[in-house]
């Protein structure tokens, strides 16, 4: 039992770590909006995507394409 209570716990904390470095990075982003709206009144942000990175669990970043190019050596 005292095992699950810690890691409860440590999980409660990473949860509060998460929200804070998400407000945090809310912030970034308001200050990067506002810089672009300061250069383009007219730029309309709604069209800038979310990126999101997934990596490839076969190969680490650069490996693949390293790999293709010596494969015709």
């Amino acid at each position: 039992m005292q095992t699950l209570e810690r890691l409860h716990a440590e999980l409660g904390g990473q949860i509060l770590e998460n929200k804070e470095e998400a407000q945090r990075l809310a912030g970034q982003m308001l200050h990067v909006e506002a810089v672009i709206k300061m250069l383009d009144p007219t730029y309309n942000l709604r069209r800038i995507s979310v990126k999101r990175r997934k990596p490839n669990p076969w190969f680490k970043r650069g490996t693949l394409f390293r790999s293709a190019v010596d494969a015709p050596r």
